[in-house]
């Protein structure tokens, strides 16, 4: 009987482990950047599209924000401004021109498909010579409501084709603009007040919590009567 017991519990506690590893979701997504050009001549512009996609498990609430920092070489390229950037399919871009860093949020809904959400136009400058140069995305973040989320770093390199005479090199060791991590936009569950965004809760679903309290009573019971039982 004492074996059959032992069964019995570790079935329960088996269970209850199924359900506890079932109900805490594992956020993630993907995030991509493609130009409309990567080969350009001094004084033309391309235009960078940036995309989520593959959202994982966000509690079927979807994503509602994001933040990336900008890094670029500005002896290459005009310097970024809020003007250059535009949101797409009911996106809007914050942009915080002293840390480089900008907040993309749709404060309709929660996205759960993959979409393209905002635009920045970058401008070669004027007299640059033959020269490439890379424009990267660096701290790329998201978060479902409970769990801040991250992503790589991306970029996109540029070849100049111009007859003047650069000062940057390969476009990468010059004078790069690069944005201030300090100051995020999105820190656990909230955003500061420059762009403050609902972003939709997601996590331990309420009723797994209660199942598995239930279970936990009833293991303790089992437990208990068992115990009673074999002496």
């Amino acid at each position: 009987m004492k074996a059959k017991h032992m069964i019995v519990v570790f079935s329960i506690i088996a269970i209850a482990f199924a359900i506890i590893g079932g109900s805490v979701y594992a956020s993630s997504f993907k995030f991509s950047v493609t130009a409309t050009k990567t080969k350009l001549k001094p004084g033309e512009s391309t235009v960078v599209v940036m995309k989520i996609q593959d959202i994982v498990d966000t509690n079927n609430l979807g994503i509602n924000a994001l933040e990336s920092t900008l890094e670029y070489d500005t002896n290459v390229l005009e310097v970024v401004t809020s003007s250059d950037m535009s949101g797409k399919n009911n996106w809007t871009i914050t942009y915080n021109a002293q840390g480089k860093n900008f907040l993309v949020s749709n404060i309709t809904s929660g996205v759960k498909e993959d979409q393209e959400i905002g635009s920045i136009k970058f401008k070669v400058k004027d007299n640059v010579g033959k020269t490439k140069t890379i424009i990267k995305f660096k701290n790329v973040k998201s978060n479902d409501g409970s769990n801040l989320m991250t992503e790589s770093d991306k970029q996109i390199e540029l070849t100049i084709d111009g007859d003047g005479t650069s000062t940057s090199g390969t476009g990468t060791n010059g004078n790069v603009s690069t944005g201030n991590t300090g100051n995020s936009l999105i820190s656990g569950n909230k955003t500061n007040d420059e762009a403050s965004v609902p972003i939709p809760k997601a996590g331990v679903n309420g009723k797994w919590v209660l199942m598995i309290c239930i279970l936990g009573v009833i293991m303790i019971l089992s437990y208990a009567k068992y115990r009673t039982i074999d002496k």
